[in-house]
């Protein structure tokens, strides 16, 4: 910096804080990478160099999305994209177009989401642009898997994969590696989800993206927690709870915190269950995507319906009502089933939700759901589904876990009890 400072160098010195904000930024120094891009903003303006302006809006739109912010970062992606169109710059048209389509999901803007991935796909196909491509694949598919079209959004992860390999983008791969993890999770192809996830905790750790890191910690938390592996589980949420919060990384520390509830609930300890899910919900009211608010909420109520029905319900209908606008159909059918579930619920809507969409739900949460309709219908077809989806499930979980994933996960072992009680 002092020597392009020394040589009068204007466009180098900008070159070089937009790339300590970078440095910043992926090491979770977010208030330093925002003082750094905003300098360099203010002096590519002042320069009159758009390109140098174009990268540094990205920056502050990538940062701030980072830290929850998600209008914020809509605007400066926007901004890019019209000095890209201005400048007739169609590489980085393409980029600020899939940039932009990431926020928009964030927002709960699921159709236009989609259709800017799309149009980032095609212009960087038209380009020759590998990266724009495999980035915008990567983000068409994340937006499909929230809307529950899972072997859509498997075929675009796998795209992602293939071009990250191919130009030897290790960010590209370790992020293919973590979304192609979460969609065969949602599929209950647990063992691997988890070589997935493991793949990307060593890709992430490689290269020193610390967010990645935490994320994919948190990724492997939650499968030991599905498959029954408790204190594992517990012990991995604790420390991706502190990182996240000493790295600004609100989202896993919102589900770090989520996933602990959970598991404090089940252990019967509701004071430090409620107390968890207080937490993160306050964490993730305005500064996460909308799909995990949803999922929280969810979570929550569910929690405080056992000690009060009606502070329950209104957490639920909070989370129904996010997941409608965010086209999110596998959560409002656990909406609604969960406050079918209440007194005086009434289970038609989660029956009808349940026959219409069960195929784009997350697999545990559709045996959630079939096991509920069967306490409130006693139609022996939803225990049987139910029956059918553990089987599967143990059926594709790591051979270690097989025993665990139905004595240590409690849904599960409802679910073999009541089996085994229906077929006796």
């Amino acid at each position: 910096m002092e020597l392009a400072e020394a040589a009068g160098d204007e466009e180098l010195a900008i070159s070089v804080i937009a790339t300590l904000s970078r440095v910043s930024w992926v090491t979770g120094q977010y208030d330093q990478a925002l003082a750094e891009s905003g300098q360099a903003l203010a002096r590519a303006r002042k320069a009159g160099s758009w390109s140098e302006e174009y990268e540094a809006a990205t920056s502050l739109g990538w940062i701030h999305k980072h830290q929850g912010h998600h209008v914020e970062s809509r605007d400066w992606f926007t901004r890019a994209l019209e000095l890209a169109r201005s400048a007739r710059d169609l590489r980085r048209e393409a980029r600020a177009v899939s940039n932009l389509g990431n926020v928009l999901w964030y927002l709960g803007n699921l159709e236009s989401a989609v259709a800017h991935h799309r149009e980032a796909i095609a212009l960087s196909r038209r380009l020759g642009f590998r990266r724009g491509e495999a980035s915008a694949c990567g983000s068409l598919a994340v937006s499909l898997r929230q809307q529950g079209h899972y072997e859509s959004a498997r075929g675009f992860n796998e795209r992602h994969l293939a071009i990250a390999r191919e130009i030897g983008s290790r960010l590209d791969e370790a992020c293919a590696l973590g979304n192609l993890g979460h969609v065969l999770g949602a599929l209950g192809r647990y063992a691997e989800a988890m070589h997935l996830h493991e793949q990307q905790l060593v890709l992430a750790r490689a290269t020193g993206i610390s967010r990645m890191e935490v994320d994919a910690e948190a990724d492997l938390g939650t499968l030991y927690r599905v498959m029954g592996d408790r204190a594992r589980a517990q012990s991995m949420f604790a420390a991706v709870k502190s990182r996240a919060r000493d790295l600004d990384v609100v989202e896993a520390e919102a589900e770090a915190g989520r996933q602990l509830g959970i598991m404090a609930g089940e252990d019967g300890d509701l004071a430090r269950a409620r107390q968890e899910m207080e937490t993160a919900v306050t964490l993730a009211r305005g500064r996460v995507q909308r799909e995990t608010l949803a999922d929280i909420l969810l979570s929550y109520g569910e929690l405080l319906a056992r000690r009060d029905p009606i502070e329950g319900r209104g957490a639920l209908e909070e989370g129904l009502a996010l997941a409608r606008e965010t086209g999110c159909v596998g959560f409002e059918v656990l909406a609604m089933t969960r406050l079918a579930l209440l007194a005086g619920g009434d289970p038609a809507p989660a029956m009808a939700g349940f026959a219409a969409h069960a195929e784009r739900m997350y697999v545990e949460h559709r045996m959630e759901v079939a096991l509920a309709l069967w306490k409130l219908t006693r139609e022996a077809a939803y225990l049987t589904e139910a029956h059918r989806l553990l089987i599967n499930l143990r059926d594709h979980a790591p051979a270690e876990y097989r025993e665990s994933i139905i004595a240590s996960v409690p849904l599960n072992r409802e679910i073999r009890v009541a089996w085994e009680a229906s077929t006796a």
